[in-house]
């Protein structure tokens, strides 16, 4: 298992990515700061269901925050990979993933005028509409 310290110094490195303080981290684990402030200095260490918490939170893998890997999502394709899972689904997964990146890094403005783009192209592509037939004789 890592050292007290590097999971803490991920832990901060992590949150202050998503320009998040140790209260507002606390708030949304139901901890009080100061238990995040000893996680992150390495004097306490979070339970095992609180990493699987916390890498949810910062969506990365436990291996990630625990130091065994430098890929935030090796342990993800790992498990993934070790369940037996298909190319095709570990795929739409890592789109899943992409698409979430993507959702985290605009502004909510951009992100609307995304969601109505997408409306419109799966509207077009799932309920038939028709208003191309004449594409067909091509």
């Amino acid at each position: 298992m890592a050292t007290p310290k590097f999971l803490g110094s991920r832990m901060a490195e992590l949150r202050r990515k998503r320009n998040m303080t140790q209260a507002q981290l606390a708030s949304k684990i139901k901890k009080s700061t100061s238990t995040v402030a000893m996680w992150e200095i390495g004097k306490r260490d979070p339970d095992s269901q609180m990493i699987i918490k916390l890498s949810s939170i910062f969506d990365v893998s436990t291996d990630y925050l625990l130091g065994r890997t430098n890929d935030p999502d090796d342990g993800l394709k790992y498990s993934y990979w070790e369940n037996g899972s298909s190319n095709e689904k570990f795929s739409k997964i890592e789109n899943y993933r992409k698409i979430e990146r993507f959702a985290r890094k605009v502004s909510s403005e951009d992100l609307e005028k995304a969601v109505k783009i997408l409306d419109a192209a799966f509207e077009h592509a799932f309920n038939g509409d028709d208003d191309d037939d004449d594409d067909d004789d091509i």
